[in-house]
């Protein structure tokens, strides 16, 4: 495995099933990290993380807001094209093709692309077939119902200049059966409730309502 996940993956299981694809196995992993490290620069309170990111992508200033947009973009553009392809030729490469861990790349990089839709049908059966966790479709889920407009089911996206009333604050995208969205979270595989959760991301979580969203 590339020097660049030993440092950003630790949590990376060294499965020596021989059923294991170790070559596409790899390729994820370099793509799990490509397409987390700029965001993990921007949004992570980890500075060793951080630090060992800057290093392994030979950054050498600090990048501007404009200059991390453009990045995210070139590198999302061409995980995409390259996961579609293995989407093509092996259908969703779970754990039992590439291990656990690596079976989380296809997720993150559809989860950052405008093809949510076309593909969630895959993401589910994953899950479905205990070859991703539950909770990755219900992520994904929930972010192609805020894209249409539509009330999430557990809490997991959120948004800051999203309100009507030209309120900045973050919130948490509508819930429906917000009374009860603990339990769903918790019969879903997510360890937190929505209240932790949206700590994790400097948001005071309180109830909104669709109508006070912009459309």
């Amino acid at each position: 495995m590339p020097l660049i996940l030993l440092l950003f993956l630790p949590f990376q299981i060294f499965c020596q099933d021989s059923n294991i694809n170790s070559r596409l196995k790899t390729q994820l992993d370099s793509v799990y990290f490509l397409d987390q490290a700029y965001r993990t620069l921007i949004f992570s309170q980890d500075s060793a993380k951080k630090d060992s990111i800057i290093n392994v992508l030979g950054l050498t200033h600090k990048l501007t807001e404009w200059e991390f947009q453009e990045r995210i973009t070139k590198t999302d553009s061409s995980n995409l094209a390259f996961i579609e392809r293995v989407i093509d030729k092996y259908g969703y490469p779970g754990k039992t093709l590439v291990g656990l861990g690596s079976n989380l790349a296809v997720f993150y990089v559809i989860q950052h692309s405008d093809k949510i839709a076309k593909y969630i049908p895959i993401i589910e059966k994953a899950a479905k077939d205990n070859e991703l966790p539950f909770k990755y479709f219900a992520m994904m889920q929930d972010r192609l119902l805020m894209e249409q407009g539509k009330e999430q089911i557990y809490g997991t996206q959120g948004c800051s200049g999203c309100l009507k009333n030209g309120d900045k604050t973050a919130v948490i995208w509508p819930i429906k059966n917000s009374e009860n969205v603990n339990k769903t979270r918790e019969e879903a595989g997510f360890p937190d409730t929505v209240e932790e959760y949206a700590k994790e991301f400097n948001i005071d979580y309180r109830i909104v309502k669709l109508e006070e969203m912009k459309k």
